[in-house]
């Protein structure tokens, strides 16, 4: 398996999947982003976007990620995936592209956002809980 950037041509050849494929991302981000708000950030620079990719570069899925700098470092933080099969069967071939990727991009780790749930798929493939992100809307309620 590979992961290929994402370029421009990409978007306009082949945006009915990407397009797809970001909706599915964009539905599990608890209301963090809309499709239309991850593509604007692919544009503007902010993210980036990779097919992961069959060795013979037939595209399986799209990942979104950014580069976070912490006191420790950078970190590369995988934002989301959706792909037309079972993305978590990719898991560890994807672990092992993202440790390359995370390299390249000199960056001392690497972290997925997502729900609980996601370590009992992890877990086995040496991953580890980090930390748990709690979060509140600012217009919802009294303070």
């Amino acid at each position: 398996m590979i992961l290929r950037q994402l370029g421009i041509i990409d978007f306009v050849r082949d945006s009915e999947r990407v397009v797809r494929w970001t909706d599915r991302i964009a539905r599990s981000s608890s209301g963090q982003f809309d499709t239309d708000v991850l593509l604007d950030a692919v544009s503007s620079g902010g993210h980036s976007a990779f097919y992961y990719c069959t060795d013979d570069d037939n595209p399986k899925g799209i990942i979104y990620s950014t580069v976070v700098n912490h006191l420790s470092g950078n970190t590369l933080t995988v934002v989301g995936a959706a792909g037309d099969g079972a993305v978590e069967d990719d898991w560890a071939d994807l672990t092992t592209l993202f440790n390359d990727l995370a390299k390249s991009l000199d960056c001392v780790d690497f972290e997925i956002r997502g729900r609980r749930g996601f370590m009992r798929v992890f877990k086995p493939l040496g991953w580890e809980e980090k930390y748990t992100v709690i979060g509140r809307n600012c217009y919802d309620g009294e303070l």
